[in-house]
Formats: structure tokens, sequence, C-alpha cells
């Protein structure tokens, strides 16, 4: 560790915990780190230790930013909306009365006026939910970097507590963010999941067919489409001549060596030239 903190710049100096023990949460300590050259510690901005669900891991992810050719990294921050920013005042309903339904049929102009005032609605109404997503998923991230940084400034005050109350005050904070924390990443976790089940079932394949075209791949990958001619190097594909190279080739593998007689009869020669000398007899 001494020769790794000579030659290399901690990013992490502060060394707040960043593993939690799953069999008892008070038991933090600090076995994550993150080292870089000397050279580039200059370029790290934006350290952050991130909590994760005590489901997923025991320890935290760590992050900082890189910044290239000495350009200052930027944190970038979505600022929150609410729709009613949006501007979109629902049309007043419209009933017909007697004059309009006395009207003539409508022309072809007016029945493709209809139609792109129809489509244009339709766009609207996917702007209005893309935007809808986009705001929620802004608002999601900006509430677990303010929960991750609250958690954060509770683990420098905790290690700096010295009085038992505050600590166990401070302890029961902890647990109350990271239970928040954790709510808040499978809330976004299960939205993935399900935006993704989405869209494999209206743009993918179906899942019958993914398997059958996975378990496919994976016979063709396992199976032997030909093998080399031991005796004229030609690929043979067909069934017959597969085989005959399978079995050359086996029976070339389990045979065994020939016994060679003039080695057994060497070997029998000499064992019966040696001869184990008797030991002295101990004299008293």
């Amino acid at each position: 560790m001494v020769w790794l903190q000579a030659r290399y710049s901690n990013c992490f100096p502060e060394g707040l915990p960043t593993f939690t023990s799953s069999a008892n949460s008070s038991i933090r300590t600090t076995i994550d780190y993150v080292y870089v050259l000397s050279s580039e510690s200059a370029k790290i901005r934006n350290q952050q230790i991130h909590h994760l669900p005590s489901s997923w891991t025991d320890h935290n992810l760590l992050s900082f930013d890189l910044a290239l050719d000495n350009t200052r990294a930027l944190s970038l921050f979505f600022e929150s909306m609410d729709l009613p920013r949006l501007n979109i005042t629902p049309p007043a309903p419209h009933l017909p009365n007697e004059i309009e339904t006395l009207r003539p049929p409508p022309t072809s102009g007016e029945i493709g006026l209809r139609r792109e005032t129809w489509e244009c609605l339709k766009r609207l109404l996917r702007q209005v939910a893309q935007t809808a997503t986009r705001l929620s998923s802004s608002r999601a991230k900006h509430s677990a970097t303010r929960l991750q940084q609250q958690r954060l400034e509770l683990l420098r005050q905790l290690s700096t507590a010295l009085d038992i109350t505050i600590q166990t005050g401070l302890q029961h904070q902890l647990t109350q963010l990271n239970s928040q924390i954790e709510q808040l990443l499978e809330k976004e976790t299960a939205q993935y999941r399900l935006r993704t089940a989405t869209r494999w079932h209206e743009t993918g394949e179906r899942n019958n067919k993914y398997f059958f075209r996975t378990l496919k791949a994976r016979h063709n990958s396992q199976t032997i489409h030909g093998l080399r001619d031991s005796s004229t190097g030609e690929l043979r594909q067909d069934f017959d001549g597969m085989l005959r190279e399978a079995t050359l080739f086996y029976t070339d593998l389990y045979s065994p060596d020939p016994i060679a007689q003039e080695a057994v009869l060497l070997f029998w020669l000499l064992s019966r030239q040696m001869s184990v000398s008797p030991s002295p007899n101990k004299t008293s």
C-alpha cells in the first residue's frame, strides 16, 4: 500500500466508507480505491461515492470525471420542469348545431386538412409524452444526486463524531437515506425493465423466435461441419468422410503405444545386475 501511494494519487483521499456489511449495517469500512497517475490527478473532477441497493451489492460505486486536454469537466444539471409550463391548453368541447348538421359533405381538401390536423394532434401527444418522460427522469436523477450528496455529508459527520448519542442519531439518518436511495433506484430499474419489454414487443421479435434463433446459433457453433483428411489434406464435409476421419483420430488417440521390447529387456538385465549391499553389523 505504501508503494502504491508513493507512485499514484488516490482519487478519494477522504477515505469515506465504501463497504457496508450485509450482516450488520453499522459495520462500514473503506476497501475500494481508485488510483491514477500523479500527473493525471489535476484532471480529476466531481468525485462521487454512490450507494447501491443492498440486494445488488455490499460495495459502493465510485465515479469521477476526467478533464481531457485541460478542459474543465462541468457537471450537467437538468432543471426540473412541470407540465403546466408546456403551455398546452386542451380545446373546449364543441357540439355540432342544427345548421352544421345540414352542411354538405366535406371536399377532398377539407378531408386532407382534417387528416393533417389529426396527424399534428398525434405528434403533439407523442411530444408531450416524451417531454414528460424526460422531465420525470430528470427529477429522479436530481433526487438521487441530492440523496447521495446528503449521504456523503452524513458519512463525513459520522467519521468525526465522538459522542455516542450523536453517532446513534447519524446512524439512524444514514439508514433512512440508504432506504430512500434503494427505493428510488429500484423504482427506476423497474421502469427501465418495463420500457425495455415494451420496446421488445413493439420493435423487437417474439420471445420464442429469439430463443429459437439463439438455440440454433449455439447448435451450429457446437456442430462439426467439416474435417480435414489426414492423408490428402482435403476438407471432407460429407458424412462418410467425416465419420472415417473421426474414427481414425479417436482410434489413434486412445490406442496404446507399442511396447519397446529392447527397453524391457535392458531394464530386466540391469535389475538382475543390481544388488543391495548388506548393512554392516553394529558393534557394541
